[in-house]
């Protein structure tokens, strides 16, 4: 039986008697229940893995909790505005740059 907040929420009841071979619709997808026997050893095996993997997780956990080794956070260089450029300075600055490239030409043509 559903309970009165499973109703208003439509949730699915969580007494649902299985039995192997069953389908459990809904409205988007459909759920086919297979059960399956295991053994003992199955089982020891299964609980080992999951077990190991549990503390395997636990272990990189905490390795990440001591950043100590990793680089400290640097502050981001000053950002500096600049106001919009006129077309004058804009080609002045075009022409100290020609004329610095040209510098740097007839210096690497003498070396």
């Amino acid at each position: 039986m559903k309970s009165q907040k499973q109703m208003q929420d439509h949730e699915p009841s969580s007494l649902i008697p299985l039995h192997d071979g069953m389908v459990l619709s809904f409205i988007n997808y459909e759920i086919r229940v297979n059960l399956e026997k295991k053994d003992q050893d199955i089982l020891d095996k299964e609980s080992t893995a999951i077990h190991s993997r549990i503390v395997e997780m636990q272990q990189s956990a905490s390795a990440m909790q001591n950043m100590g080794s990793t680089m400290p956070a640097q502050t981001p260089s000053q950002v500096i505005e600049e106001g919009p450029v006129t077309v004058e300075a804009a080609q002045e600055n075009l022409e100290e740059a020609k004329i610095a490239e040209k510098e740097a030409e007839e210096k690497a043509a003498k070396e």
